[in-house]
């Protein structure tokens, strides 16, 4: 769980700097895309939120994708 902890807090950290400095404001005015941990961190900056978030992503993304690329006969 430390090695998953540890890949995700840098996006977690840039996502607080990002809510706290208001780039996502500056980002939709000058129409550049908006991420998700962008969309994530306008409505949280609690570090705890944000990583089970991601990590929940993560995780879910993990299980679908075989699926997707499973042929049915």
């Amino acid at each position: 769980m430390s090695v998953l902890n540890n890949f995700v807090e840098p996006f977690v950290e840039r996502a607080i700097l990002e809510r706290r400095e208001n780039v996502i404001a500056s980002k939709e005015a000058a129409g550049e895309k908006i991420n998700f941990t962008d969309s994530l961190s306008q409505f949280t900056s609690d570090r705890k939120v944000l990583r089970d978030q991601l990590v929940s992503t993560l995780l879910a993304g993990r299980g679908i994708r075989p699926s997707v690329f499973r042929e049915e006969n």
